[in-house]
């Protein structure tokens, strides 16, 4: 499939993504590591020796309602696409099992960086044993994810 040049709002979702999480993730010793924009979705990925954050959105119509997902991953191979990984939500849900947490509603124009603000408060509060090298919820969540 070819290239399709990004939609405004995904632009605008990149780069406030940058300023907001990516700038948290940067402090806590998380590396940039891609941005592919492709038409009307996005996925951005910061690493961390072998923990990555991905930040994955879509505002395609086939996607409705329109949604960004944190994703949390570990691995050990070079190619991280063959890394396990986790939705956020997944985590949020495992520690408190009453929670309605589900993937984000896309935000557009000034609620952008208010949603984001939430999504890292959320990453860093839920992910926090994670994001400091303890894997035995996620390790959890992603055996039940793929059925092991």
């Amino acid at each position: 499939m070819k290239p399709k040049k990004p939609l405004p709002e995904i632009i605008y979702f990149s780069e406030c993504i940058k300023e907001t999480l990516g700038a948290e993730l940067e402090k806590i010793g998380f590396k940039f590591l891609s941005n592919d924009m492709n038409g009307s979705w996005i996925t951005m990925t910061y690493l961390k020796e072998n923990i990555f954050i991905k930040i994955q959105g879509s505002i395609d119509y086939r996607d409705d309602p329109s949604y960004y997902n944190i994703v949390l991953g570990s691995g050990e191979s070079e190619n991280i696409s063959n890394w396990y990984s986790i939705a956020l939500w997944k985590l949020i849900r495992t520690i408190e099992p009453g929670s309605a947490a589900k993937e984000y509603v896309f935000p557009f124009g000034k609620d952008v960086n208010k949603s984001l603000e939430n999504a890292v408060k959320d990453l860093l509060k839920y992910g926090d044993a994670f994001l400091n090298g303890d894997f035995t919820i996620f390790n959890e969540i992603e055996k039940k994810q793929n059925g092991k």
